[in-house]
Order: structure tokens, then C-alpha cells, then sequence
């Protein structure tokens, strides 16, 4: 069986598959899950489960509850289980959905043939749910849930004018680390306030996510600032172009599919950037932004959450939204971080 991962904590089905060689699983469908759901769960494409259970689906392509399925998984997460969930005063579908870290429409049709179906819940209702199993408390010591690296950055490196027309005062020259590798030193200089953010992002997108693949930042700034070609931005240190996370398996240098990007990693490293509350802008084709968009409810994210961060699906002219379409922006997403407090001649559009 299957269950996404929860949005506050994407350990319970990742951590342990870092760095782990895929191997051959056996997934019992439930009731209203997609191949996207599935996917999501062990890191696959709905085209390689297609190809691997050509019998199994028959020509319709069905997905039956209780049928079986081989996975060859980028991850195993524990196998669910199915057991009942009391509703509070209050709550509703969505809350619900969210503290247990499925879909609402997953939750919605386990529970279909209940009482108050498509109604408001009433507390003391009892609701059928398919969750991963309560993981074991880690031992002393084992560094999961302890503080995130301190992050030293030189100080004094600061942005000049705008994003499009302007310079990068002292530029502090990002190097490859154990979160992230740089593309190109001679292109990745940043002031010192992106680079610190950066970083912090990166070292709890790791922790939370567990992801163990290759993250790559591309270009950033030239060492003084100024046009970078091709770009008509990157000028002052504050834009950074970084690689959507791929699926385990997939060849570095491969330009991956819309399928073979790791769409639950990269939310987990939206979140990690937008946490840092210097995050002015992330750009992304908008209909990249869909698979973010349905990875992120697969998470439990609600949508008026996703509506404060996203535009799709309101139109890709939609406004205010963080993550803002730019064609483009396909395989990789463009994040714009905030001015410094002690940049005052830092300005934006």
C-alpha cells in the first residue's frame, strides 16, 4: 500500500532511501488512487508502471482498489496501514487531510459510502484512512531533529540598482558542498545576504526531504555584476538559477521529462526557500507549475496555501503569487531573493 508523505516531514519515506540501489516492490492499489499518487510514493513515472504492468492493467489502463502492482522504487516508503481517524470539533476534510498527509479527495472517498458524505463532519465521527505507520522515535545522537548547520557567509557583498541594470559590490563566490553543487564558479557570485539564504534553504531542504540526489545551481552573478548573457537579470547577485531535483536514476547530465523530475522533492525545496522569508520571487513555467501544484496537495497542502505560493491554477497572469511563470523555466526554477536590510541602494522592479 501507499501514502504520501507528510508536508512537515518528508522522512518517514525518504530518509531511509538515500542513496539506496531501486529495487523490485509489490503495491496493493486503494480505493481512488492515481498513477500520480503511486509515482509520488516510490519515485517512478506513470509511464515506467504502465510498462512494467502491462498485464496486470490490461488495455484500459484501470486502476482497481485491492489489484497489485511490481514497482521498481527509487524509494520504499513502510507499507500503510488502514485504520480510523475520530474527528475533532471543527475539522474538516481538509484540515484533516493535511495533519495526516494525504489528498482530500483520497480521504474524501475512502470514506464515501459514510455518513455525511460531500456534508460537514461532526466531531466524533469516525473516518476510514490509510496512513504510513507511526515511525520509531530516532535514537540520541542521531542528529535528524537537531539545529541545521550554523551558515558563515563574508560579510560585506551587497546588491547595486536592479535586477536588470545594476552590479554586484565584493561578490562572495558560491562552492560546491554537501547540499548543493555549482555548475560554474565564475557565474555563481552573490551577495552576501542570497548566499547565506541559499544556504539555509538548502541544508532544510536536505534534512526534511532526504533527498540524496545531485542539486544543481547554475548561474548566479559574474564576480563585479552585470549582464550575463543570455540573461536579462542575474546583474546583482540576488538571482539564482537552480536545477529541478531529478528522480533517482536519472543520469545527471540527462535533460529530464516533466516525468522523470522529482516534483514531491522539489516542493519540499519551495518550502525550504520560501521559509526563510526572503524570497521575493521564484520563477516557473506555469505548466511545470501544475505537477508542483499536485504534488504539494499529495503533500496535504491545502489550496489556500498553494494560492498564497502559486499561480496555477488560477491562469499564468493570476497575481499575488511567489512562484510566477516565465517561459522557460522548464527544467530548472529562477529564485529572486530579497534585498539586504543594509543594501539601500539594492532596488527592485
Amino acid at each position: 500500500m501507499a501514502a504520501a508523505v507528510p508536508a512537515h516531514d518528508a522522512r518517514a519515506a525518504t530518509a531511509a532511501g538515500r542513496g539506496a540501489e531501486r529495487t523490485w516492490v509489490t503495491h496493493e492499489i486503494l480505493p481512488g488512487e492515481t498513477y500520480e499518487d503511486i509515482g509520488a510514493r516510490y519515485g517512478v513515472s506513470k509511464r515506467e508502471i504502465l510498462r512494467w504492468n502491462k498485464k496486470r492493467l490490461g488495455s484500459k489502463r484501470w486502476l482497481i482498489a485491492g489489484r497489485k502492482l511490481r514497482i521498481y522504487a527509487r524509494r520504499v516508503p513502510p507499507e500503510r496501514v488502514r485504520t480510523t481517524y475520530v474527528v475533532r470539533k471543527g475539522e474538516t476534510y481538509g484540515k484533516i487531510a493535511q495533519k495526516l498527509g494525504v489528498r482530500e479527495a483520497l480521504l474524501r472517498h475512502w470514506n464515501r459510502r459514510s455518513k455525511g458524505r460531500g456534508k460537514r463532519l461532526y466531531a466524533g465521527q469516525t473516518l476510514v484512512v490509510y496512513v504510513d505507520p507511526t515511525p520509531a522515535e530516532p535514537s540520541a545522537g542521531a542528529g535528524d531533529d537537531g539545529p541545521l548547520p550554523e551558515v558563515r557567509v563574508p560579510p560585506g557583498s551587497y546588491a547595486h540598482g536592479k535586477p536588470n541594470r545594476g552590479r554586484l559590490i565584493g561578490g562572495v563566490q558560491l562552492q560546491s558542498n554537501d547540499d548543493f553543487t555549482v555548475r560554474n564558479p565564475d557565474r555563481a557570485y552573490a551577495t552576501s545576504h542570497a548566499a547565506a539564504q541559499l544556504m539555509r534553504a538548502m541544508a532544510a531542504f536536505r534534512r526534511r526531504s532526504g533527498y540524496g540526489g545531485t542539486v544543481l545551481v547554475a548561474d548566479v552573478s559574474k564576480k563585479g555584476g552585470g549582464r550575463l548573457r543570455p540573461h536579462h537579470s542575474h546583474q546583482t547577485g540576488r538571482d539564482i538559477d537552480i536545477r529541478l531535483p531529478k528522480l533517482e536514476g536519472i543520469p545527471d547530465g540527462k535533460v529530464p521529462s516533466a516525468d522523470e523530475i522529482d516534483w514531491i522533492a522539489t516542493w519540499h525545496l519551495v518550502a525550504a526557500l520560501l521559509e526563510t522569508g526572503e524570497v521575493e520571487y521564484i520563477f516557473l513555467d506555469y505548466r511545470r507549475q501544475r505537477y508542483l501544484y499536485e504534488a504539494a496537495r499529495r503533500l496535504g497542502i491545502s489550496k489556500d496555501e498553494l494560492g498564497r505560493v502559486l499561480q496555477y491554477p488560477r491562469g499564468r497572469n493570476a497575481k499575488p503569487a511567489v512562484v510566477r511563470h516565465s517561459k522557460g523555466h522548464v527544467i530548472h526554477m529562477h529564485v529572486r531573493i530579497k534585498c539586504a536590510p543594509d543594501a539601500p541602494s539594492c532596488k527592485s522592479y
